[in-house]
């Protein structure tokens, strides 16, 4: 199962057409990072070396990464002042903590799935542009 932002972002191997995963990890580890320009997996669907080209804009999905950490701030302290500003129980503030923690991850995903789709899939040693000449 590929994750929403792969699925979002849409990238898809040129010879086979197989969804391409954007992140990737060592072999038992449980650290993920989103591929960069340099890193070269096979295909799940046929095997050829992918790589995707960088995002100028956004390399590494920062810009996503400071959205979330600018909602899940800014919303943590409007949360803190309306719980005492409107005299919120625990459980509302609950309530409208998790309300923001889900819209920092939602949109950092959503950025990150829709700014991929820059990023072209090309098989690895091929130019862009480049066809096989088989």
């Amino acid at each position: 199962m590929t994750d929403l932002t792969s699925r979002l972002a849409d990238r898809r191997c040129p010879d086979c057409n197989t969804l391409q995963p954007l992140f990737v990890s060592q072999p038992g580890s449980r650290r993920v990072w989103q591929r960069d320009g340099a890193e070269v997996i096979p295909c799940p669907g046929c095997a050829v070396p992918l790589r995707l080209e960088e995002n100028a804009r956004d390399p590494k999905g920062i810009v996503a990464s400071v959205l979330l950490v600018a909602i899940l701030g800014g919303g943590l302290l409007a949360a803190l002042r309306a719980a005492t500003g409107w005299g919120l129980g625990a459980w509302q503030l609950g309530g409208l903590l998790l309300v923001i923690v889900a819209l920092g991850i939602g949109v950092s995903t959503v950025w990150n799935g829709f700014e991929a789709r820059r990023r072209p899939v090309v098989v690895a040693g091929r130019a862009l542009g480049e066809e096989d000449a088989s």
